[in-house]
């Protein structure tokens, strides 16, 4: 029985001594390795097909100031005391310059004339009052061998000097040379220069154009100052002539 006894713990002491059996499916090195390597290649891979991230966005960079603003309110200011500074412009030469940029935008007369008209054919026996002075000038011109004729050289000056008729027209009027600063506004007293007459013969269109001319000058001088008498052909012709054939004042040395 001691025998049996002895045996049974022998069994035991063996059995505990013993070690495990290898599972059925080992999991060597190797293998862990090759999982963690496809588990890796997954993820690469899962990576790669997703969109590249966007690069960052550059930061502004500020824009340069042109100018000193310091420097720009002392140059409009003109408080730089150097004297090759531009001095600031005279405000008394603004009308004078206004007044220009007015008279060269100034419309003309509209001088249409429907010559398909055979009324504005017919030739028009015209005379016209005219200074002594300037018909005597004027004479000196016409009277030369192959001059045009009259009615000709006098609307020709008529229209060279269209432009600035009004200024010409009361360039020749006494009351308009008044002295300024002058209270009491009277006209000149002063001999008149005798007007002589000066034949011409227009045709029909040509007297309605010269017509037209005269109402607009009469428009011109009026505007602004309605005490101004109104002007008439002899007074426009006079001043085209008196500037086309006047000789010019002497240069002073």
């Amino acid at each position: 029985m001691a025998d049996g006894i002895t045996a049974l713990r022998q069994k035991k002491r063996e059995r505990t001594s013993r070690q495990a059996p290898p599972p059925r499916h080992p999991t060597g090195r190797d293998i862990v390795a090759e999982f963690v390597a496809g588990q890796a290649v997954t993820a690469v891979a899962h990576i790669d097909e997703q969109d590249p991230p966007a690069p960052p966005a550059p930061a502004a960079i500020p824009a340069e100031p042109t100018s000193d603003p310091v420097e720009s309110a002392l140059d409009e200011a003109g408080s730089v005391v150097d004297g090759s500074q531009t001095q600031a412009p005279d405000p008394a030469a603004k009308p004078v310059r206004a007044a220009a940029g007015r008279r060269s935008k100034r419309p003309l007369p509209d001088l249409t004339i429907d010559w398909t008209d055979p009324l504005m054919h017919v030739a028009t026996p015209t005379r016209v009052s005219v200074a002594n002075s300037v018909v005597r000038q004027f004479k000196d011109v016409a009277d030369q061998p192959g001059s045009p004729p009259q009615t000709e050289l006098i609307l020709s000056a008529v229209n060279d000097q269209l432009h600035r008729l009004p200024e010409l027209v009361l360039s020749r009027r006494p009351e308009e040379q008044q002295q300024t600063g002058f209270f009491l506004r009277r006209a000149t007293v002063q001999k008149p220069e005798p007007w002589l007459p000066l034949y011409m013969r227009p045709i029909a269109g040509e007297v309605e154009a010269l017509k037209r001319i005269v109402d607009w000058v009469t428009e011109v001088i009026t505007d602004g100052h309605p005490g101004r008498r109104r002007s008439n052909r002899s007074e426009v012709v006079t001043a085209a002539l008196a500037a086309t054939y006047s000789p010019p004042a002497p240069t002073a040395v």
